[in-house]
Formats: C-alpha cells, structure tokens, sequence
C-alpha cells in the first residue's frame, strides 16, 4: 500500500513538474503559493552600473519580492520606518532586513538609511525604492518623493561612478485574490554620469513618475482584466513574449473580433495557448496523459491536504481579513500571518504523533494541495481542450486559423 502510495505521489509530481515550469528560486517558490504568473515586458539590464530600481507601490510587501524575481537580481529592500513599530509586521521586515526611510523631517534616521543603501550600491548590490512612500489602490501613481534621487546624488559624490534609475511599472491582475497575474514593464532607464549628476530633482523625479504611469494601462474593471489576462497569454502562445498592458488594452478597446473569439473560446471552455503549443497529435496525447495523471493521482494528497489544514485555513482566512483593511494590504497580511501559523502547525503535528516523517508529510501534502486546486479549474479547460483536439481535429483547426487571423492582423504579421 505504502509503495502504491509513493509511486502516485512521485508520478504526480513529475507530471506537475513537466506542465510548469519549477520555480527557480525560493522567492518564486513563495510567490507561486498565491499568483500564477509574472509577465516581464522589456528587456533586462546585465551591465554592472549601481542601480536604483523606481516603481508605483501597487500591493504593499509583495511587490520587491516581485521585482526581485522579475528582473532576476538580488535587491536591498526599503521599507517605511513607521512599520518597525507594527507588532504584527515587525518581525518580517526584520527577517527580510529591508532598511526603513522615515517620511520627511527624520533626517537622522534617513541619513544612516542613505548611508547604508549607498553602501550596498558600492558593493554591487541593487536598491529598490517606491517614492511614493506607501501602497494604495488607485489606478495612478501618488506623487513621487525624492528619496531616490539624493541617493544616486549621495552615491555619485561618494564614489565618482555612474548611477541607474530604472523605472518600473507594476500591475496586479486581481492583487488579492489566488491565481492571479502580474506585469512588470521596463518603463525606462536614466543613467546620471558623474560630471553633470542630477541638476534638477524635481524634473528627474517627475521624468521617472510619467515614464511609470505611461506604462500602466489606467483604470480597469474587473470584466476587463479578465480578458486582458486572456490575451496576454494567447499573444504569448503566438510571440513567445510577454506584451505591455498598454497594448493590450488599445488592442481590445478596437477590435471587436478578438473580442467576439475570447467570449467564445471562454465559453467553449478551451484554452487557446494549449492548441498552439501543441500541434501534432503525439504532442496533444502527451499533455492530455499528464494533465490526466496529475488529475487522477494527485487528487488523493490534494484532498488529504485540505483535510489537514483545514482549520488552519479557517483561521489563516479569519486573521487575514480582520488586518487588511483594503486589497493592497491582503497578500501581504495572507503572507506575513501565514508563515508562523503554518509553521506552527506544522510542529504541532510532529510533537502529537511524535514523528518527524508524519510531519513533513502533512508540509508536503499542504503544499501540494495549495498547487493543485490553483490550478483545478485550468486543468479541467486543458483537459477538454486537448480531448476535443484529439477527437475532433477539424474543429481544433478551424480555431486555429480564427485566432491566427485575429491575432495575427493585431501584430501585423501574416495570417
């Protein structure tokens, strides 16, 4: 029994494995817990100029780790000073050591804060900073402060080198709900040369606020986000890369036939990218048997997940609503209440049935189940997909040639 047991967990497992793409590092890992995907949209810089990444502040804690694992670079993080105080928040700022910056008028605090980030921009290590000093939900970006531009200045004086700013533009598809997407856009990049510096902060400052805020695609509602997310991945089905938001929002608002070819395929319950990725009928059979497999298979440790956790997730849920008064604040208080009640949990078991293996058996079928029902409902769409294009392949072809048409027109490109 136990061997059988082993033997669906491992198949189900490699199966998840070749489906998506593993995480590759520990902060991917952490952010895959609660979103689906992070679209990069530019290019990324290799070079070794310090760097000081500017970007909106759409989702409070989760957005450096986001930038972190989108432009693939090790960030110091900042954090606001006023956060230190937070009895819930101050164990996790002092775990990730992010630096705090005080709000204008705590010089003192914010000239060792200066200090230390100009120190780490020396050793090669990139800062991020959000000048506008704290997260919100509004479509546009607040006012940004000059923070960052007395460090490059700072930086420039102390070292004789060049600085970076590079600005980023951060969308959420829906910040507070699972599964969602992510948009990091390259919205520009100024490099400040040691003999002129930055001349006039105010004109810096409001260069980089526009640069960000043309690279957001405004407001949104939900209906729209939808599709916009739906498209997103098919234009990565035909480009193989992500596209701005921007685009793709001027792409919908114009025409009306990929419109009526979204409503459709969603309705047909069919998942475009799945056909185009897959052409031969050996290919759709492969991803048909490992859809299948995780189905069948990992549905026993999933179920068994959930029962384990089940009064975790209760309190987990109750504890995150009761702090978070708006959705920019749900993640973060989802993440930051979650790892110790989990955690302990987790002990908790391993001290009652006093094992260490029942332990790290429940930690791996609560992680599996997290896995498996995020991505219940886009199984059971590749699953059908792949069950049509098997058994009627003429249909698969006809909404092929429609999307290619559609898409295609809209990159300008041949059909």
């Amino acid at each position: 029994m136990l061997y059988t047991i082993l033997i669906f967990a491992i198949c189900s497992v490699i199966a998840h494995l070749v489906v998506h793409n593993p995480p590759r590092s520990f902060w991917a890992l952490m952010l895959s817990l609660y979103y689906r995907h992070i679209n990069f949209v530019g290019s990324r810089v290799e070079d070794d100029i310090a760097t000081i990444v500017v970007a909106n502040h759409a989702n409070g804690f989760i957005d450096p780790f986001v930038l972190q694992v989108a432009l693939g670079k090790r960030l110091v993080r900042t954090i606001r000073a006023d956060w230190l105080q937070h009895w819930l928040v101050k164990w996790f700022v002092h775990l990730i050591g992010a630096v705090p910056l005080a709000p204008k008028g705590k010089g003192r605090l914010n000239q060792s804060s200066f200090s230390q980030l100009v120190h780490d921009m020396g050793k090669g290590k990139w800062v991020v900073i959000f000048p506008e000093g704290l997260s919100h939900n509004r479509s546009k970006p607040r006012p940004f402060k000059k923070g960052a531009a007395y460090i490059a200045e700072q930086y420039i004086k102390q070292t004789g080198k060049p600085v970076r700013i590079l600005q980023v533009a951060l969308f959420y598809g829906e910040k507070s709900r699972m599964n969602s997407d992510i948009w990091v856009t390259v919205a520009g990049q100024t490099v400040y040369d040691p003999q002129q510096g930055i001349a006039d902060k105010d004109q810096a400052v409001s260069l980089w606020q526009e640069n960000i805020q043309d690279a957001l695609p405004g407001p949104i509602k939900t209906a729209e986000k939808k599709q916009i997310t739906w498209l997103a991945h098919s234009l990565s089905a035909f480009t193989h890369q992500a596209t701005s938001l921007t685009s793709i929002k001027a792409i919908l608002q114009k025409n009306s036939q990929l419109t009526a070819l979204h409503c459709w395929l969603t309705q047909a319950n069919i998942e475009l990218d799945v056909l185009r990725y897959h052409k031969r009928i050996r290919e759709i059979l492969f991803r048909f048997g490992l859809e299948l497999t995780i189905f069948v298979s990992g549905l026993p440790f999933a179920v068994i997940g959930l029962l384990c956790h089940a009064p975790m997730l209760i309190i987990h849920y109750w504890l995150t609503r009761q702090h978070s008064t708006a959705e920019d604040k749900w993640a973060s208080h989802a993440y930051i209440i979650g790892i110790p009640l989990y955690l302990a949990w987790w002990l908790s078991i391993g001290f009652i049935f006093h094992s260490f293996w029942i332990a790290l058996a429940a930690v791996a079928c609560g992680l599996y189940s997290l896995f498996y029902w995020k991505t219940w409902a886009q199984r059971i769409r590749v699953l059908v997909t792949t069950s049509q294009a098997l058994f009627e392949p003429k249909i698969r072809n006809q909404i092929l040639a429609t999307a290619e048409s559609a898409i295609s027109s809209l990159l300008n490109t041949p059909s």
